[in-house]
């Protein structure tokens, strides 16, 4: 596995800790930053504790000049009836700018399907850091279920393959056991 030093701490890390550079190369990858995740957590914390009025002040410009896009955020968030639409709008409207095909289902399919828990691993939505992904085949464009964060990108990872999802499974099985002997 391929690994990069953080410019701030130094450590030798996998390149999973570090995240992507908001611009995209004329070859159309985009590079990682050249701190870790969490130096530049850091460093984002201090910078807008240094700068209070400053940060505020940026975020309240921002909202001025987004005000259509804060709005429709908030009223989606706030109404638990919009919640579903909104799912099925963002994940259409996604799939569009990747390329992948549209999710098929209708609101109903959506609304019945949601149980407040993942499909795969059952952890509530409560507990997650987000709320669940609304998880839908991209080549056919079928509705498959609501995800916890964690699930929906190991499925992405994993190309959404079931062979490599057994095999993994296999692969960790066999670690315990062996490691238990």
């Amino acid at each position: 596995m391929e690994k990069k030093i953080c410019s701030e701490c130094n450590i030798e890390k996998t390149l999973d800790c570090f995240s992507f550079h908001g611009s995209t190369r004329k070859d159309g990858s985009r590079p990682l930053r050249n701190q870790c995740r969490e130096c530049r957590s850091e460093t984002a914390s201090e910078w807008q504790r240094r700068n209070n009025k400053k940060s505020r002040a940026r975020s309240r410009a921002w909202r001025m000049e987004n005000k259509a896009r804060c709005t429709h955020s908030a009223r989606m968030i706030a109404s638990p009836k919009k919640r579903f639409w909104a799912s099925l709008y963002d994940a259409r409207r996604k799939a569009k700018t990747k390329g992948h095909l549209p999710c098929t289902a209708t609101l109903d399919e959506i609304k019945s399907a949601f149980t407040g828990f993942c499909f795969v691993c059952g952890v509530p939505e409560i507990e997650c850091k987000q709320r669940l992904c609304m998880d839908h085949c991209h080549e056919t464009g079928r509705f498959r279920g609501w995800l916890c964060g964690r699930c929906n990108r190991a499925s992405s990872y994993l190309g959404d393959s079931p062979q490599v999802m057994r095999i993994l499974a296999e692969y960790i099985e066999q670690s315990q056991k062996s490691y238990s002997k």
